[in-house]
């Protein structure tokens, strides 16, 4: 009998060539709506255990697996989460389940990296109001700072960290960073100094967020960490919403503390009620980071092949697994 695979991985249909590795690997799949368009954030309890009941595997975006819902599956055998963040799978309550549990390490980073400095250069230069501007009939230009010379803070030097700083030099920016893991060599080369928070927050004029989202980073910046940034910096998040309080945000933004701000995620998603949304100097973006048609397609083929190795017991990439 066929392995049964179930999807809610917002996109995953739109490669075709993961869904046939896993038909031609012995595997049925398992199409809901949210392996097209719908996003899977909502998902959870008794709508999510009603999907899941007599699946092998499960190739996830953003449903909330908690430990009821695991409790309830009965054959499963792997989480195959496609992207980074494992924030909304209880890893605890996987294991006490014997249910493996991984990720898509590597797929997406440069694609995120790529968003930085997208939103940084939108914001700085007022791209999406221009846009707005000219299609309205209103032809009045507005003047931003230049990348060049500016001093970018990244928090977080994790794989993606480390893409955006390789791209930082490419703009001759100073490139400082706070991270509480420190990897001297890459600094050395790329020419990052690593410094404490504090000092970063009061350096920068750009900041960009690329923290993994855990206990130690949920509410790091906050509204005490947003007034130690100087007049006048652009804030970037595209790692997690939580990491970044947004009703703060919103007033440093309100009161023009902060010249602007570049949003990809948001505690809540979608953010029907984030004060972002009638913040100004704002640009925001609906958890695209990852969405580049390249990230996608290495996204999916990966999350696909890891449900394939697990299903055969073949050994799992390292760096992919958080629940062996």
């Amino acid at each position: 009998m066929a392995w049964r695979v179930l999807c809610t991985a917002r996109g995953f249909e739109q490669s075709p060539e993961a869904i046939a590795l896993l038909e031609a690997g012995g595997c049925t799949f398992v199409r809901t709506p949210y392996s097209g368009s719908l996003f899977d954030y909502e998902l959870t309890g008794a709508p999510l255990i009603a999907l899941l009941t007599g699946m092998d595997a499960y190739i996830a975006g953003s449903a909330l697996v908690s430990s009821d819902v695991l409790a309830a599956t009965d054959q499963l055998k792997i989480i195959s989460r496609r992207g980074v963040g494992f924030e909304r799978i209880d890893l605890d309550a996987a294991r006490a389940r014997g249910v493996t549990v991984t990720i898509t390490t590597g797929a997406n980073q440069h694609a995120v990296a790529d968003l930085v400095f997208g939103l940084m250069l939108a914001v700085a230069r007022n791209i999406v109001g221009a846009h707005t501007g000219v299609v309205a009939g209103r032809w009045q230009a507005t003047s931003g700072p230049e990348l060049r010379g500016k001093t970018l803070g990244i928090v977080g030097l994790g794989r993606v960290g480390k893409g955006v700083a390789r791209r930082a030099r490419g703009f001759a920016m100073e490139v400082i960073a706070a991270d509480p893991v420190r990897d001297e060599e890459f600094a050395r080369e790329n020419g990052v100094a690593y410094v404490a928070l504090d000092e970063l927050l009061a350096c920068a004029d750009m900041i960009s967020i690329n923290a993994s989202f855990n206990s130690t980073t949920r509410g790091l910046i906050d509204g005490g960490a947003l007034a130690q940034m100087k007049a006048g910096a652009i804030l970037i998040n595209t790692a997690r919403g939580g990491i970044v309080d947004e009703a703060a945000l919103a007033q440093a933004l309100h009161d023009g503390r902060l010249r602007g701000a570049g949003i990809d995620v948001f505690d809540h998603e979608p953010p029907v009620d984030s004060p972002l949304l009638s913040a100004p100097n704002v640009v925001l973006m609906p958890h695209a980071g990852a969405y580049s048609d390249e990230a996608m397609r290495a996204s999916n083929l990966l999350a696909a092949q890891l449900v394939l190795d697990r299903l055969n017991e073949r050994p799992l990439p390292p760096d992919c697994v958080l629940v062996p």
